[in-house]
């Protein structure tokens, strides 16, 4: 393989302030966005902001899922164009990678919400033993969402998607010749089958990003991005922030089944590219956000726990939505640094790294 792309500016640390910017996103979204029931059934203030305002930022911040399946299609593209094993080593070690983070909280998701309240075993086996225990295996390895099964958590569906796009960088990475083309087929493929805008949690729907942090992966484009102008940065701060205002105004006003590619798309790139521009080189932020950022993942899988599940009540009876996203935050970062000190704990990290080197040789 070619292992002739370089990281400039949009390096590793940078992917991890966009990746804290992006659940810092995902949690607004989960607490405060348009047709959250939830959210009719206490009373929240926003004061001094407009309820409506605040609620329909929420639900714009859905792009955090684009933001997200971006750096990955980027980051992706990039390891598997500088790795020398095969395209199936690769593939499993990625998985091993990604599924290895995912099985400790599921476990722990499992075992204690069956102690509180039984929901492990009403989630899966309502039909069954045998059909049970598929939806078990099923859900262990990520790929509910693409089988239809029973998720644990509803929000666990794009774990189905971070698989999918793990199997298709390979196809990608040998099609990268004609990326635009492929870019192109994906944004033309369901409008001529007539199957349309896939929602908000269907995997196609996120494919053309993916497609597009690959390609920005290979020519290059967020480095070349930042560097444009930036003699006049002032000028560029200035219509960056205009550009964002007006393409907040556009998502909100273009119905997201006509130009789901715009929602998930054309407009997080737009803000992608402010984040690492504007606001990952203030040097408080940017440490901040790297902290929030490894613990993205981490946070994703446990936040509706306690959001959803068993803590709503605690969570949104307080006396300002701030202090809410507060609650939920620090209580989904602590989780976060005790998952992860329990791993170097009982060695779990050293068994996955192990069994990662292996599978390399």
């Amino acid at each position: 393989m070619e292992g002739n792309i370089k990281l400039k500016n949009f390096d590793v640390n940078t992917s991890f302030v966009v990746k804290g910017v992006a659940i810092l996103m995902m949690l607004f979204h989960h607490l405060f966005r348009n047709g959250l029931d939830i959210c009719e059934r206490f009373e929240i203030v926003y004061f001094p902001f407009p309820e409506k305002n605040i609620r329909n930022i929420a639900s714009v911040f859905k792009i955090c899922v684009a933001i997200f399946t971006f750096v990955s299609g980027y980051g992706l593209f990039l390891d598997y164009s500088k790795n020398s094993i095969t395209s199936e080593r690769w593939i499993l070690k990625r998985l091993i990678k990604l599924l290895s983070g995912f099985w400790v909280i599921v476990i722990f998701s499992w075992i204690i919400c069956q102690f509180l309240d039984g929901r492990f075993l009403s989630c899966y086996f309502y039909n069954g033993f045998i059909k049970g225990f598929a939806y078990i295996v099923i859900e262990f390895f990520g790929v509910s969402q693409v089988f239809g099964t029973p998720k644990f958590v509803t929000e666990w569906w794009y774990m189905s998607a971070a698989v999918t796009f793990i199997l298709l960088i390979p196809l990608i990475y040998y099609a990268k010749s004609k990326i635009y083309l492929l870019l192109l087929y994906i944004i033309i493929f369901p409008r001529i089958l007539g199957i349309g805008y896939q929602g908000g949690m269907g995997i196609y729907s996120f494919v053309f990003v993916f497609v597009l942090g690959a390609f920005c992966a290979k020519y290059d484009v967020v480095n070349r991005f930042i560097t444009f102008g930036s003699e006049k940065k002032y000028i560029k701060f200035a219509t960056e922030c205009l550009l964002i205002l007006l393409g907040y105004k556009f998502y909100r006003q273009i119905p997201i089944d006509v130009l789901w590619e715009y929602h998930f798309g054309v407009y997080p790139l737009l803000i992608i590219f402010f984040v690492i521009e504007f606001i990952a080189n203030i040097p408080k932020v940017r440490e901040i956000l790297i902290f929030v950022g490894k613990h993205s993942a981490n946070i994703y899988l446990i936040h509706t726990i306690f959001l959803y599940i068993y803590m709503s009540g605690f969570i949104y009876q307080k006396p300002h939505f701030l202090i809410s996203y507060a609650i939920i935050l620090l209580y989904s970062i602590g989780s976060s640094i005790f998952i992860e000190w329990l791993k170097d704990r009982i060695g779990y990290r050293q068994i996955i790294n192990t069994i990662c080197r292996r599978v390399c040789k």
